[in-house]
């Protein structure tokens, strides 16, 4: 997915309302050695039902199942200083 840059089109697509309170996801891809790499910030803008929900994709369709399609959530990237990521998010 990272190398087809739709990661932030696969998260954006839920199925499950657990993922429906917030205001921020924090995205980390899986790496070699159950470890993760940190990929971007995220805030939830608005969140999309029904009819509503765009179509995947070809490349996405890929990696999702019909069923994921109960909610969109329109994201908007929060672009960090590299010098102060951490201050910000821990503080």
């Amino acid at each position: 997915m990272y190398l087809k840059n739709i990661i932030e089109e696969y998260q954006s697509f839920q199925d499950k309302p657990a993922f429906l309170n917030f205001k921020f996801i924090i995205c980390f891809l899986g790496s070699e050695r159950n470890s993760a790499i940190f990929y971007g910030i995220y805030e939830l803008i608005e969140i999309l039902k029904g009819k509503k929900v765009p179509e995947y994709s070809k490349e996405l369709e890929l990696y999702h199942t019909k069923a994921s399609k109960d909610f969109y959530l329109n994201l908007k990237r929060i672009q960090l200083e590299r010098k102060t990521w951490f201050t910000r998010i821990w503080t």
